[in-house]
């Protein structure tokens, strides 16, 4: 049974007396209401009120009734205290047990006799219970709130986890001063947030499986793509590319019997002669465009400035290059990462900036190739820009085929609205070719 105030019963049963005010008029009318009630105080003897001046309206009861009440007042305290779940309990600064409701013993599987030989720190678990002594200790000495999360073991060997809450009973000029709180068994919450957390952990680890895969997939598809625009700009050069000259000289042989055509044959020659030239130019730009033999021949800077010159001749936009020629090795799939990205910011610039000028630079800074490309046009729109830079599609599968190219490299990618226009800055670090040798035979991997 939990004990409260143990001095007070005390008191009692050494007879001292408990003054009650009626707190009544002569003619029986209340004589006090709400905050102009009167201050009571311990008295040697009793509790005496401080208006002496309602003396005569107060009446004396005996010490066997003042007890009595004592008694009631202590019983019916304990029985909630031992009707709630959490512990209830009062250490005294030293450490010692004072008091501790049924329902803490219960679950700790202790007596009361058994917790008053030690002190309180000794029921908490053993990895907690130094961190527990030390703010114990800072907390007594400052004469401050307790505050603490800690785990106890029970006798049965379970391990419950507690948020223990208190302050001081008295004044800190006394020196019998006591600690009094509450004990809240939050094992079931902490279990709770631990499961949380595992499957949160959990989650997270098959998230990043998952990404993992999925950027592993789309780097074999673009490779994919790469091959197969490999292999049809190869075809169309070797084979309709070849067809169409072979078209072309036969007509030139033609044409050395043109003075002997009619006029209407002639004509129909001439138009069939310039039909077969454009259409070996736009196939030799559509090979180009989708795999620049310079890009493998000759390198990246070459493969860019080639562009770049047809861009601007099929656009007319004026594009201002700073290329810089760098010592350090490219590896070929950064240099394919660049050039297409490059293709599709200008393709952008094209088809939605509305800009006349734009500018490009490709430089080394700190291990790291930047490719940067600005213009002077509208610009991206914002929210579809702040969503894309928040990981929420919305720019077009051209943006996200670049974010998918730069993360497939440990590269970065940011896109943002300049003033005017628009910036994209792709960047790549440079490592080292990567040399294999086998045989006695040198080779680059990354070359």
């Amino acid at each position: 049974m939990f004990t409260v105030f143990p001095e007070f019963g005390a008191a009692a049963s050494k007879g001292g007396k408990l003054i009650h005010e009626n707190l009544q008029r002569r003619n029986s009318a209340p004589r006090f209401a709400g905050a102009a009630a009167p201050r009571l105080a311990l008295a040697k003897g009793g509790i005496a009120p401080k208006d002496e001046s309602l003396g005569d309206a107060n009446w004396r009861l005996s010490p066997a009734v003042q007890a009595a009440r004592f008694v009631r007042q202590e019983e019916r305290f304990a029985r909630i205290a031992d009707s709630v779940p959490f512990g209830l309990w009062v250490f005294g600064v030293d450490g010692r047990i004072r008091s501790l409701s049924a329902s803490f013993l219960t679950m700790l599987g202790v007596s009361l006799q058994e917790c008053s030989r030690i002190d309180w720190t000794d029921l908490v678990h053993p990895e907690d219970r130094e961190r527990v002594k030390s703010l114990w200790k800072d907390c007594v000495a400052s004469r401050g709130a307790w505050d603490c999360e800690f785990r106890v073991r029970a006798s049965d060997g379970t391990v419950h986890v507690l948020l223990s809450r208190g302050a001081p009973l008295a004044d800190s000029g006394d020196s019998r001063l006591e600690y009094g709180g509450i004990h809240l068994d939050i094992t079931q919450r902490v279990r709770q947030q631990e499961e949380m957390a595992r499957v949160q952990a959990d989650l997270e680890k098959r998230v990043s499986r998952q990404t993992t895969v999925l950027r592993e997939l789309s780097r074999r598809l673009m490779n994919l793509q790469d091959e197969e625009r490999r292999r049809i700009a190869r075809e169309l050069h070797d084979s309709t590319g070849q067809s169409l000259t072979a078209i072309k000289i036969n007509l030139d042989l033609l044409g050395r019997e043109a003075d002997s055509f009619s006029p209407d044959s002639r004509k129909l020659f001439e138009e069939l002669l310039s039909l077969v030239e454009s259409c070996s130019a736009g196939v030799r730009t559509i090979s180009h465009l989708l795999h620049p033999p310079l890009l493998d021949e000759l390198g990246l800077i070459p493969a860019l400035r080639w562009y770049v010159e047809g861009f601007v001749g099929r656009s007319g936009i004026s594009v201002e290059l700073d290329l810089h020629e760098t010592a350090s090795s490219v590896p070929r799939d950064v240099n394919t990462a660049l050039f297409r990205i490059l293709q599709e910011a200008l393709t952008n610039i094209l088809k939605h900036s509305g800009a006349q000028d734009a500018s490009i630079s490709l430089t080394e800074q700190e291990g790291s190739i930047v490719l940067e490309v600005r213009d002077s046009g509208r610009g991206f729109d914002a929210e579809l820009l702040e969503d894309r830079n928040r990981g929420i599609h919305g720019l077009g599968v051209g943006i996200t085929g670049m974010r998918e190219r730069v993360a497939q490299l440990a590269g970065g990618l940011t896109i943002q609205n300049g003033a005017p226009g628009a910036v994209v800055r792709a960047s790549f670090p440079l490592s080292k070719p990567q040399v294999e040798v086998k045989n006695g035979t040198t080779t680059c991997t990354d070359c």
